[in-house]
């Protein structure tokens, strides 16, 4: 093992008692500890591990528990996502979160409403959805985002906001 400050003692710990051999560590630059676990049963069981000692940390949404989303595009600013939810929930998709997208500079409303869709095993099928609410529109997967997050208190890369004991999406 390599020979961490002090004060990781108490988490190496922990991590043994709950996770022996199923995680990696790295010390970073600054003090702080980057953990990886091996087994996406052995995060959860981290996760709640630090919640239940208060422990201050930050963590990322595994993929798997991620929503699904979608770009619903050409659906007038004006259209009301509750009946945007309820169509898309009668077509057989549970809508988990919907807001229209607004244009940067002049916070005008656009054309383009993001959809999250719970995580089932028909989720492919929306993007065969060519209307909603008798309005023809277009279903696409959003576009990746090209640019280094980077936090707005702290200034580092990587993240976007440092919040003690919980999940943030990337």
């Amino acid at each position: 093992m390599v020979n961490l400050h002090p004060q990781h003692k108490p988490l190496i710990e922990l991590l043994n008692t709950i996770a022996k051999d199923k995680y990696l560590v790295k010390t970073l630059y600054n003090g702080q500890v980057r953990l990886q676990p091996t087994e996406s049963s052995i995060y959860t069981t981290i996760v709640k591990a630090l919640i239940d000692k208060s422990t201050e940390f930050h963590t990322y949404k595994p993929r798997q528990d991620g929503n699904f989303r979608v770009v619903l595009k050409n659906i007038h600013p004006s259209t009301d996502v509750n009946n945007i939810t309820q169509d898309v929930k009668d077509k057989g998709h549970e809508v988990m979160n919907i807001w229209h997208v607004k244009q940067r500079v002049t916070k005008k409303t656009l054309p383009i409403i993001f959809v999250d869709i719970k995580p089932s095993g028909n989720n492919k099928e929306v993007y065969n959805i060519t209307t909603l609410l008798n309005k023809v529109l277009q279903i696409e997967a959003p576009h990746a985002k090209r640019e280094i997050p980077q936090c707005m208190r702290c200034q580092q890369f990587g993240h976007t906001k440092f919040t003690a004991g919980k999940t943030q999406d990337a």
